[in-house]
Formats: C-alpha cells, structure tokens, sequence
C-alpha cells in the first residue's frame, strides 16, 4: 500500500470542500511550518484566496516565502491574530482549516467557539492533529491526549462532527455549522 502524506490528504479533503462550498477566501489558523498553507493554496488554485492567521509574526514571513508566487498575485494573505480571538466577521467563513495547532492552545474552547462564531451555516472546520502515539509529533503524548479530549467534549457542543479520520499520526475531524 503506497504512503499518502499529509499534505496529500490535506489537498484533496480541502479540494472537495471548495467545489462544494465555493468560498471567496478559505482561513488557514496557526501557520506554523505551512503544511496546511500549501494544501489549501494548491487546492484553491484561482478558485478562492487564503487567508493565513498566526500569532507568531515571523512564522507569517516563512508562509510568505513559502508561497511566494501565490502571495504575489494576491491569492494569499497573511494575519497575525490570535487564534483565541478570531479577528473575522460572524458566519463570514465557508472553510477554515488549522493543522497541528490544538494542542498548543491554552484556552481550546474558545477557539473552538471562535470557529463555529466566525463560520457561516453550513461552513466547516477542518481541525487536524497529532495522535496521541504520533511517531511525527515532538511534543510529548499527554499534549495530544489532552488536546483530543478537549476537542471530543468540545466539538458536538458548537459544531455537528461531520467527518473524522484517524491515522497512526494524525487524526482529522470536520465540525460542520448547522
């Protein structure tokens, strides 16, 4: 059985939300090394622009190269935020995405009902993080207990769980907005 790597599953899983949800603009949350950036800039293609949110300003210049040509004709913007306090509209999100982020919030719940304030009615979040036994991870298990057990109590409380995925490594849940 051939490897799929994460940004693989990552494209594809975003490209199927952006032919269905036909966003203007998707919201990547805690850039980090850019995984996620990259998927949902290859799958968005001319279809919608990113909007990438860190609370680290100079990850946001490692994005920006990271995606230097997309940034250049516009189709990536960068934000330095918190993600506890998502500085977006109400329902103005059809897709947001965070990738190996949860586990360093201090306060889950209110990014998590960040998410469900800032998505539209039928907008989904795409949370994805590692496994407790992640090989990948460099952090230690109990993060990742802790992160998923919060995101377990947290997720039926403000979002409708519409898919979950678990790997080995990493686990991917989609929160849809009723």
């Amino acid at each position: 059985m051939p490897v799929r790597l994460l940004r693989d599953e990552l494209r594809e899983l975003y490209s199927t939300y952006i032919e269905e949800l036909k966003p203007a603009v998707v919201v990547d949350v805690g850039t980090g090394l850019g995984e996620s950036l990259r998927a949902l800039v290859e799958a968005s293609g001319s279809k919608a622009s990113v909007l990438t949110i860190d609370v680290d300003c100079s990850t946001l210049q490692r994005a920006r190269a990271v995606t230097h040509h997309a940034y250049e004709r516009g189709a990536v913007d960068l934000m330095c935020a918190d993600a506890h306090k998502l500085p977006l509209r109400g329902e103005s999100v059809k897709l947001l995405a965070t990738v190996a982020m949860l586990h360093h919030l201090a306060d889950a719940e209110a990014f998590v009902e960040g998410c469900a304030r800032v998505l539209a009615r039928g907008g989904v979040a795409v949370i994805v993080d590692w496994t407790p036994g992640s090989r990948l991870s460099p952090h230690p298990p109990s993060e990742h207990r802790e992160a998923l057990a919060k995101l377990k109590r947290l997720l039926p409380e403000y979002l409708k769980l519409e898919d979950l995925r678990v790997y080995k490594d990493y686990f991917i849940a989609v929160g849809a907005k009723p």
